[in-house]
């Protein structure tokens, strides 16, 4: 029973010390700024690897892994979910705090993705369609709902919404800050708009481009891959043949859909890129507004893409950023100002209920089948009448137009909802869906590489060898497949993925100087304690010194979203997210 009882508690976030819960965990060891010197050196930085193997680890001993060469092995060789628990990795995930929801959601979204390319093809047709649609259209993972678990495309809609807030959330956080603007406000939001520009292409295709390289060799060298014509005359035939396809995919100048074989599903990271432009133009053009024309232009621009030529994708992601905008300025405060009066504070239980059926709702509308939408509960309650004509169809590849429709409104009206509620925050942020949305990049990156490596060569294998069913084989062949993705993901995640996020910030600050700090700390220590020195003098010194601003005062969440939320600087406030404070 202890032993559950510790398993119970390293897994609920809940039962740390509040003052710890928001602080971030570098992923070398501890907090940053909770004064543990064995973990951080004379200047405040993690301690690498090497420094830490002299401190005494006593799991490393426990299980007769005192050796620094043998830990450090240890640490490289093994997933992190089997290294940490056993303490054989000083990596660590970043502590819980306001937004490691989003974590929660992006890993079980991108679970949602890999079920439904596993399950599209051998459970075809019914899994694509709802409950009751039909006389034999009564399985269980049809139930209203329950479709979420595997309605990929669906899910696609909320990647881009979980985008658009995670990429506008600190600007939010700069342009609603309380009290009068520094001088400086200006110069940091176009450095800021500046970096993230620059930065988020070098994140997107950067592991995008191994992952071509590594899915070209492994559809040439492997006999058994399904998506290998054999009309290459050698590998780097085959390889250019490859990159022909995916570059489409880098092309931020067309909008169409494209999926390249063998990396299908790299489709919507060109989407990605285009509609992070977007963000980014319609940040800097709404910097200098008040929260309510913000919130109108932001709005505005939605509807019309929707409108003119239905970009869901648009919606989806200005709707994750309209989002994150109400989470510094609530819907409320507008309200009271229109009508001239105080503070609007709407009671707690009105504010649960209605976050409650917005997410209900949101999940439903994501959740929308592809075939017979309006034949089966509840869809039949709104289909007909609520579905415009020309979303009512099958011209919007890559499939029927009506998922993108519902798709992109239901994932803007569930993420509201998820801010509405702390208590499924708190479900959204234990331990294995924080892990998992901090593989999730990786993990949506390597889903076909699994399969066609170990999933379908098991399945095939079995059948035809072993004389297993179909129900058995392909159990086998969904376990096999999920675990070595994971277990790959775990890979890609630290060999590949994070270092990407190095090398774009040693690009874009180090050699670019795009958000570089001067460092006078003579000069930006003389302003700091001379808070009533003229506006003047204060703004000579600001030239003079690295500036000082509340903006900068505290580590926020960078405007890269591709790296999962908690994995950068993390939100130091703690402020829940609901409709009113």
């Amino acid at each position: 029973m202890g032993a559950l009882g510790g398993l119970l508690r390293s897994a609920v976030p809940w039962g740390q010390r509040r003052e710890d819960r928001y602080t971030a965990l570098p992923l070398t060891g501890g907090s940053s700024d909770d004064g543990n010197s064995n973990y951080h050196d004379d200047n405040g930085e993690p301690k690498d690897l090497e420094q830490l193997n002299d401190s005494k680890h006593t799991k490393y001993h426990r299980f007769g892994c005192g050796s620094p060469s043998t830990r450090r092995w240890l640490s490289f060789l093994l997933p992190f979910f089997i290294a940490a628990p056993l303490g054989l990795t000083d990596r660590n995930l970043p502590a819980t705090h306001a937004t490691t929801y989003l974590n929660g959601i992006r890993g079980l979204a991108c679970f949602a993705v890999l079920n439904h390319h596993l399950t599209m093809k051998q459970d075809a047709p019914w899994i694509f369609r709802a409950w009751g649609a039909g006389d034999a259209d009564y399985h269980f993972w049809q139930l209203p709902w329950l479709r979420s678990m595997h309605a990929g495309k669906g899910m696609v809609c909320v990647f881009f919404a979980l985008s658009g807030y995670v990429l506008a959330y600190s600007p939010a956080r700069k342009m609603n800050a309380k009290g009068p603007k520094p001088l400086t406000y200006g110069d940091e939001m176009l450095t800021s708009l500046a970096s993230s520009t620059l930065r988020r292409a070098i994140r997107l295709f950067g592991p995008m481009l191994v992952i071509v390289l590594l899915m070209g060799c492994q559809t040439y060298l492997l006999p058994f891959a399904h998506n290998y014509d054999g009309k290459a005359a050698n590998i780097f035939e085959h390889l250019w043949v490859i990159w022909l396809r995916v570059i489409p995919v880098l092309n931020p100048y067309r909008s169409d859909y494209v999926m390249p074989e063998p990396v299908g599903q790299t489709w919507t990271l060109g989407f990605e890129y285009r509609l992070s432009l977007i963000l980014f133009l319609v940040l800097m053009a709404t910097s200098r507004v008040t929260t309510a024309a913000r919130k109108s232009i932001t709005l505005s621009v939605m509807v019309w893409a929707f409108y003119c030529d239905r970009r869901w994708d648009v919606f989806a992601f200005l709707g994750g950023a309209l989002v994150a905008e109400m989470r510094f300025a609530p819907l409320s405060d507008d309200i009271a100002r229109l009508c001239r009066t105080e503070r609007l504070r709407p009671h707690r239980w009105l504010v649960t209920l209605l976050g409650f059926l917005a997410f209900m709702t949101g999940l439903a509308m994501c959740s929308i089948p592809e075939e017979a939408p309006g034949a089966g509960w509840p869809y039949s309650m709104f289909f007909d009448w609520a579905t415009p004509a020309s979303w009512n169809g099958h011209h919007a590849e890559p499939s029927a137009s009506w998922i993108w429709y519902w798709g992109g409104i239901g994932s803007v009206i569930m993420l509201w909802g998820v801010e509405q509620l702390p208590l499924l925050q708190r479900c959204l942020s234990i331990t294995p869906l924080a892990y998992l949305g901090e593989i999730s990049y990786a993990y949506y990156l390597l889903q076909w590489g699994a399969v066609q490596v170990v999933g379908w060569p098991l399945q095939l294998y079995v059948e035809k060898h072993w004389g297993w069913s179909h129900r058995p084989a392909f159990a086998l062949f969904y376990m096999s497949s999920q675990i070595s993705c994971i277990v790959a993901s775990d890979y890609f995640w630290r060999a590949v993925d994070l270092k990407f996020v190095t090398l774009a910030r040693l690009v874009v600050v180090d050699w670019l100087g795009v958000g570089k700090k001067e460092t006078n700390t003579a000069a930006a220590a003389a302003i700091a304690m001379a808070p009533m020195v003229a506006v003047p003098a204060a703004a000579a010194g600001y030239s003079q010194a690295a500036p000082y601003s509340p903006y900068t005062a505290q580590s926020e969440i960078s405007d890269d979203d591709t790296l999962t939320v908690s994995d950068r600087d993390s939100v130091a406030e703690s402020k829940p997210a609901r409709l009113v404070e």
